[in-house]
């Protein structure tokens, strides 16, 4: 009869001191802490440039896309002029999403009373304005934030007193260079999902790719070069290029769970 040792892991207990600390998955609380999760939405989403989509994939006026700050929804949307706007995605009467993934319009109508805004937010319908005092709906628009775009991304950011991304991310641009991504075509198909999950475990799933050549051996697997897990040349502050050029090429538009 063969004895067998009851085996009590559990996923908080650390593993045997001959583990060498960088072969270990991260600490499990920053991706499950409420508290954490509360602190990255003000600190991250809330205070900084955020990357939401491609400005190819908006060429004419009235494209739009729309993707989420934090857990606040926005519209991504191009202006007669030419220019890219960012804004809030939510009518100024009951709050009622007004547009949902991508496409094009000549104004935005909220699908609950049809109240209409132009391309730049500016409220310009009221139906029936039968009880609504003039000062409540003239002049109206919808909130917008701060939009740049660098190499043909498009940032969007909750402050306006930030660098522009060209000048915060400047140390990448001579890396960045040979790759021509200003002339990128936006030749893609969107597939979106929501997952219930931290932001990080998707982001970090996207920049591993320790895992592509055997997880995904049917497609990209075969051009995956083993090396690619490496770390490339710092370039920002606590950005590295493996993980900028990763994160330029996503678009992460679920919202963010503890």
């Amino acid at each position: 009869m063969q004895n067998y040792i009851q085996f009590k892991y559990t996923l908080n207990m650390p593993l045997g001191p001959d583990v060498p600390v960088r072969v270990l998955a991260p600490k499990q609380q920053p991706f499950t802490d409420s508290e954490i999760s509360a602190s990255e939405l003000s600190n991250i989403f809330n205070h900084d440039w955020v990357m939401v989509g491609r400005a190819g994939s908006i060429p004419n006026p009235g494209d739009y896309f729309t993707a989420f700050m934090g857990q606040r929804p926005i519209i991504i949307i191009r202006q007669r002029d030419g220019s890219i706007l960012s804004l809030a995605n939510y009518c100024l009467h009951r709050y009622v999403q007004l547009l949902e993934g991508s496409g094009s319009a000549k104004c935005i109508v909220c699908p609950y009373h049809c109240w209409a805004y132009d391309l730049s937010g500016a409220l310009i319908n009221v139906t029936d304005k039968t009880g609504f005092c003039t000062e409540d709906i003239e002049g109206k628009t919808l909130e917008t934030l701060n939009t740049d775009e660098y190499l043909g991304y498009v940032f969007v950011s909750m402050r306006d007193d930030l660098p522009p991304v060209t000048e915060r991310l400047k140390c990448l641009t001579r890396i960045f260079e040979n790759f021509e991504l200003e002339h990128y075509e936006d030749r893609h198909v969107v597939h979106e999902e929501i997952w219930n999950a931290n932001w990080k475990l998707i982001y970090q799933n996207f920049i591993e790719s320790y895992h592509t050549t055997y997880t995904h051996k049917q497609s990209i697997g075969p051009a995956n070069p083993t090396d690619a897990v490496e770390y490339g040349p710092m370039g920002d502050p606590h950005l590295r290029f493996t993980a900028i050029l990763i994160s330029l090429s996503m678009r992460l538009i679920s919202t963010i769970h503890a």
